[in-house]
């Protein structure tokens, strides 16, 4: 696995299905999704460490970064 100084996650939120999910990251197998961002976070730190202690196979400290985006919609009407 090769992971640098740090870890980068895309995260989205779909407006569907109502939950946050992994768009893209630097770790391969990251699949994380939760109802609420904390708690999206949370499993992040989670499901990470477990995939690097697997991967690593050394002691590791590296700070994760989460770059979140949220698509929605404004609508109105005119009034005369």
């Amino acid at each position: 696995m090769n992971v640098s100084s740090s870890v980068v996650i895309k995260a989205g939120f779909d407006l569907d299905e109502k939950i946050w999910i992994v768009e893209s990251s630097d770790v391969q197998g990251l699949n994380v999704e939760a109802e609420t961002f904390d708690v999206f976070q949370a499993k992040i730190v989670v499901v990470l460490q477990d995939l690097l202690e697997d991967a690593m196979g050394a002691p590791f400290d590296l700070p994760i970064e989460i770059i979140a985006h949220v698509r929605t919609r404004v609508t109105g009407s005119t009034s005369a």
